[in-house]
């Protein structure tokens, strides 16, 4: 994966302020492809992958007034 530590590393930075939506995820991906080539949809999957298996990342729902991991508890 092109840059593999920045993207992670820029993600969580701005996962300190709020949620990283998935298309910030892809929007990085799409970036990293532009300058150090390799196809989007690869990078963007092990990036989320690698967020997840290491436990930096807990994907889950938005609501109006909640927010729900995948597992159903609370994030």
């Amino acid at each position: 994966m092109p840059n593999a530590d920045v993207l992670v590393h820029e993600l969580l930075d701005e996962g300190l302020a709020d949620w990283v939506p998935l298309t910030r995820i892809t929007g990085y991906a799409r970036e990293a492809v532009a300058t150090d080539g390799g196809d989007h949809r690869e990078v963007a999957t092990a990036l989320i992958a690698r967020l997840i298996e290491e436990g930096l990342m807990v994907p889950g729902d938005l609501g109006p007034q909640w927010v729900r991991g995948m597992a159903g508890g609370a994030a």
